[in-house]
């Protein structure tokens, strides 16, 4: 389950960057290999063009219902296309999006893997152990790089 919160926070940020500079998405840094035997099947199967539907990891992710999910639907499909995963966007009503997200988050139910939020819960997430530091995931991935999350998410 931690790997998910690590997974999770990484592709929230992500998310986030791409809506918040209004970019196109940029080309993604060479990937350092890993040794197989460390390396998720999910992983390996993705990098191996392998990926069979059923080693797809399932990602739900809870987000803003209109503009945001339209905008999602762009994202993932790269993001599905270079990595083993299926992301099923979940749309909800802006005015109970941060209720159902508490919800679940408090009840450990796992129903949402990523979830967006207004950068005034941050702090919130953070302190409930909803969001966690991306430290150790900046560490085990080279490949992600600490330059490209936006200031105001660097925690």
């Amino acid at each position: 389950m931690k790997h998910h919160f690590k997974f999770l926070i990484f592709v929230l940020v992500l998310a986030s960057l791409v809506l918040a500079q209004c970019a196109a998405p940029a080309t993604p840094a060479p990937a350092t290999e890993a040794p197989a035997a460390e390396q998720p099947a999910a992983t390996e199967a993705a990098a191996t063009g392998e990926c069979k539907d059923e080693d797809r990891v399932k990602i739900n992710w809870s987000t803003i219902a209109g503009f945001y999910t339209d905008a999602m639907e762009s994202i993932i499909a790269d993001f599905e296309a270079t990595h083993c995963v299926d992301v099923t966007i979940v749309g909800i009503d802006n005015a109970q999006l941060y209720n159902k997200q508490v919800i679940e988050l408090v009840g450990k139910t796992g129903a949402y893997d990523v979830v967006n939020i207004e950068a005034m819960e941050k702090a919130e997430f953070a302190e409930n152990g909803f969001l966690l530091p991306m430290d150790d995931y900046l560490k085990e991935h080279p490949e992600a790089q600490y330059e490209d999350i936006a200031p105001s998410f660097r925690i």
